[in-house]
């Protein structure tokens, strides 16, 4: 009952208005490598907005690769020193080491592309010399065909390239929070699909970053589904008294 009450807010909550997030200007930002690598835009809403920030942050991490190669064969003499093998592996090394400058996660394949397979990242980080080749020879379109939703692709690990904050999960489902909108996000990681989102503040009370603890305790009531969830809100000054009673009818 209490999370039907919670759905009621989204009629007193502030409406989300694209074009004022952050994602939109990052896409809006990033237009010459969307038509680079004809990565897929939607602008529907803030769920597909987060999609084709993944797309391009995943990009811009091939991209970071690609730099990282650039320094390292920059040396005029890395070829008289190093082999190919070796050579794989000190771009390897340096991949790694930069690790936490790039978005990423484990699937439990390290993933910096997440619109690739596992396979075709293992080989960008691990066997970058001979994959490079093949996009330097004009093969890059075919790469650029094997692209997917990183949704589909990933499921749940997709949030690690948006602006979502992971709260909490259950089974299959997660739970997520944006702050520019001020909702949590139910997202099913058997369907690989966003099923609901619930509203946190009614339109007077919006605060644009909420404490981490507070969002945690509120997905565990969501979760257990407890009667005191709107009482929590209101407490909490998320809500006014006026909205409180709406909800409370």
């Amino acid at each position: 009952m209490s999370n039907e009450k919670l759905a009621k807010l989204t009629k007193y909550a502030p409406k989300v208005k694209i074009k004022k997030l952050k994602a939109y200007e990052y896409i809006q930002k990033n237009e010459e490598l969307i038509k680079l690598y004809k990565i897929p835009v939607q602008l529907d809403n803030e769920i597909t907005l987060q999609n084709t920030k993944a797309y391009i942050t995943a990009f811009q991490n091939k991209n970071e690769i690609d730099l990282i190669y650039s320094a390292i064969n920059a040396n005029p003499y890395i070829g008289e020193v190093l082999d190919f093998t070796s050579l794989n592996k000190v771009i390897e090394l340096e991949i790694l080491d930069k690790i936490n400058e790039m978005p990423h996660f484990y699937s439990p394949e390290l993933i910096l592309i997440p619109i690739f397979d596992e396979k075709l990242n293992h080989e960008f980080i691990y066997d970058y010399l001979r994959t490079n080749l093949k996009w330097e020879k004009n093969l890059w379109k075919n790469e650029i065909g094997k692209m997917q939703n990183p949704i589909s692709l990933y499921g749940h690990y997709f949030y690690h390239f948006t602006d979502f904050r992971y709260i909490n999960h259950q089974d299959h489902l997660y739970y997520y929070y944006l702050n520019e909108t001020g909702r949590i996000y139910l997202f099913d990681d058997t369907k690989k699909e966003f099923i609901l989102n619930y509203a946190l503040y009614d339109q007077k009370q919006y605060k644009s970053d909420l404490d981490i603890n507070i969002l945690i305790e509120i997905v565990e009531k969501l979760i257990n589904e407890d009667e005191d969830l709107i009482d929590y809100l209101h407490d909490h000054q998320m809500i006014t008294d006026k909205t409180y009673k709406k909800l409370m009818k």
